[in-house]
Formats: structure tokens, sequence, C-alpha cells
């Protein structure tokens, strides 16, 4: 109980600070007033935190009350979010976007997941996880985004290969594989290989 309280008010804590950074006033008392971001430190601190938390969380709560880490996940996002948004500069920002979409792809939310993937790739080009954002983008769009878009499943797959010459032979072989069954979606080119390897 006491870690259900402890959760809880974290994500009450991420709400604020997310509603102080919209820049909405609504009452004519507040005209004038300035509201002060936390710094960089203090909302990485605090993501870490939520992140934490969610590690915490007994086996039985996740599986009795799992609207409890969906909420965490959600803060998490709004305070990943919060920093990139923010400090678009910070070291952590781009570690931050990636943060957000995995959080959605765990949340079942892909088309989300992948719309944050590409703002990272486009924005951050030299992110030192770039090949891993690859790989989560052509999950996404090869298998779970519906309906199946050929153009952008390619568009990944010819990226990894482009900017990733030296991956191992074993990826180049999958990759080039891949490539050569594009008049197949994901699902059908998975049945193809269960059915080779009976």
């Amino acid at each position: 109980m006491k870690k259900m309280r402890t959760i809880f008010g974290m994500l009450l804590i991420g709400s604020f600070i997310v509603s102080c950074g919209s820049g909405e006033k609504t009452d004519e008392s507040v005209k004038g007033m300035t509201t002060e971001i936390p710094s960089a430190e203090v909302l990485l601190k605090q993501l870490s935190e939520l992140e934490d938390s969610l590690l915490r969380i007994p086996t039985d709560i996740k599986t009795q009350e799992s609207q409890v880490p969906k909420l965490t996940q959600m803060a998490v996002i709004e305070n990943a979010l919060l920093v990139y948004r923010t400090y678009p500069e910070h070291k952590s920002a781009p570690k931050c976007l990636e943060k957000v979409s995995i959080y959605y792809s765990n949340l079942n939310a892909h088309e989300a997941s992948a719309n944050f993937g590409d703002t990272l790739l486009t924005k951050y080009p030299k992110y030192p996880e770039r090949k891993r954002v690859i790989e989560n983008q052509i999950a996404s769009y090869d298998y779970f985004i519906k309906p199946w878009d050929k153009k952008k499943v390619m568009r990944y797959y010819t990226m990894l290969k482009k900017e990733f010459p030296k991956m191992s032979a074993d990826e180049k072989e999958g990759v080039e594989n891949r490539l050569k069954h594009m008049n197949l979606s994901g699902d059908q080119f998975l049945d193809m290989q269960m059915k080779a390897v009976k």
C-alpha cells in the first residue's frame, strides 16, 4: 500500500510539472507571474525515479491492477517529453526521445512510437544508438502498424543496410533476405520463414 501511495504521488508531481510547463493561464490573477521550469537535471532525476518505481511494482499488482504501471509509463513519457522539448540541446534529450518511443511501444501505441522514432532519427542523426532505433522502426512498421506500408518498411531496411555496412554476416543476410521478399508483408514473411524451417 505504501508503494502504491509513492507511485501515485510521483504521478501527481509529474502531472503538475507538465501543466506548469504548458504556459496556459486561465486566471486573470496570475497575469505577469512566471513559472520556473525545473532544470534538466531535476527532470532527469524524476524520470529515473519513475522508471525505478516501475521495477519495484510487485508482480501481483502488475497482474491485478495493470492500470498502475500504465499510468506510470504515461508519466515517464510526459516527463521525458518535457526534457526533450524544454532542453533539446541537452545530451540526454535524444535518449529521452528514445524512451518516449519505447514506452509508447510498451503501451501498444505503435504509431506514436514510430512517430517519435522518426523524430529522433531526423533531429539527432549522430545519436550513438541509432542502429537500435532503426531496428525498432523496422519492427513497428513491418509487424505492428496496420495497414502494412511497404515503402516505409523498405526505407528503414535500406537505411540500416546503408548506414551500418559492418553489421554481422547473419544480420546482413537477414536484411538482404527481407529486401528480396518485399512483396510479402511482415506477417507473411514470418509465415514463409516458419514453413521453410519445418
